[in-house]
């Protein structure tokens, strides 16, 4: 199958969509509009081919700058020709979505992935019309969870089907023991922005080291993001500089060392449409806390800590709780490895990318 992605070459979502598709025999071609060429070497070595536009339009910019999208219908209308592709799948419907909306491929697919349908529409009336037309002229739509998909359909009367990303298990597996009562570090890989409550994180773990000053608690925050001086700036004004360490970006490749380095993930989102790096923890038999947003509980299930209420005070008594009672998760964690290799494996997932074509 020929397979075409309107997507943002850069993100790691895109290159393992498209490596999961290369990877059944698939022929993939990607349009973008980043200029950011980091993963282009990798894309390459897995004969999955690059188009860009010529203008380049940033995920973060606004909505006056994406205007910029309008500029690549042409671009893209002629890759269409010159490909003919057997599917035409958009990622993120605010903005591939609607450069295809406009440009009317037979064979549209789109596939939400969460601030597209639980921002975007929210924003105006002439917001929500272009998120219903994008819906409207789609063939098929995608959500990654069940919990997403509701909020889909508050738009569209139209099928939705559950396609989550998924994850090499090859590459995530425990290398970790178990705690052992002396150090114990706590962490997550995630971006560094608000949204992901890196600062009700901060918080919760400040009230666990006062009510531990004899421990040794450590708080190891990788990733990059446009909060990081707030949280930064937070950590210092609770005095935190020797116990909460931020690791920065790290590659994919990277991710398992960290996880196999922490005793327990914690993941306190505001929002979150499905969330990869909590089943990577998991992979990992990594214990997970996680708040009650989105699609975070419907990954979990009953194989970690699902708060109801997202705030530093419960996550601080769940944390304490688990450093005094540590086998109590432990319990968890082989049989949340097992729900990832039964649900969100890349085997499982592409097969269901493949099934909604």
């Amino acid at each position: 199958m020929r397979v075409l992605l309107l997507a943002d070459s850069n993100s790691i979502h895109t290159f393992k969509i498209a490596t999961m598709l290369s990877s059944k025999g698939n022929d993939v071609s990607i349009f973008t509009l980043s200029q950011d060429t980091l993963l282009d070497e990798q894309y390459q070595e897995r004969k999955i081919n690059i188009r860009r536009a010529q203008r380049n339009v940033s995920p973060d910019a606004n909505d006056l700058s994406k205007i910029g999208y309008l500029f690549s219908v042409v671009a893209l209308n002629q890759y269409i020709k010159e490909l003919k592709p057997d599917v035409v799948n958009a990622h993120y419907a605010s903005s591939y979505g609607l450069l295809a909306s406009i440009v009317k491929p037979f064979n549209f697919v789109l596939n939400l992935w969460g601030s597209d349908v639980y921002v975007f529409p929210k924003k105006s009336f002439f917001h929500k019309f272009c998120l219903k037309l994008v819906l409207f002229l789609s063939k098929k739509i995608n959500s990654t969870s069940e919990s997403m998909a509701s909020e889909i359909r508050k738009y569209t009367n139209k099928e939705v089907r559950i396609t989550p990303f998924g994850i090499d298990l090859k590459l995530f597996y425990s290398e970790r023991n178990v705690f052992d009562g002396d150090t114990y570090n706590i962490g997550l890989v995630k971006g560094m922005d608000v949204i992901y409550g890196i600062d009700i994180l901060i918080k919760a773990f400040a009230i666990v080291k006062r009510n531990n000053p004899t421990k040794n608690l450590y708080l190891n925050l990788y990733g990059k993001g446009k909060d990081l001086g707030k949280f930064k700036n937070l950590v210092s004004r609770l005095n935190l500089t020797d116990t909460v360490f931020f690791k920065g970006f790290i590659k994919n490749t990277e991710v398992r060392k960290a996880y196999n380095k922490m005793d327990l993930a914690v993941f306190p989102s505001r929002s979150e449409s499905f969330g990869v790096s909590v089943i990577e923890a998991m992979a990992c038999e990594v214990p997970v806390i996680v708040s009650n947003v989105g699609g975070l509980a419907e990954v979990v299930a009953e194989n970690g800590i699902i708060l109801n209420s997202n705030n530093e005070k419960e996550i601080s008594n769940e944390i304490q709780r688990i450093i005094e009672n540590p086998k109590e998760i432990e319990t968890k964690i082989k049989a949340a490895r097992s729900r990832v290799e039964r649900n969100f494996s890349w085997e499982v997932c592409v097969e269901r990318i493949l099934d909604s074509y």
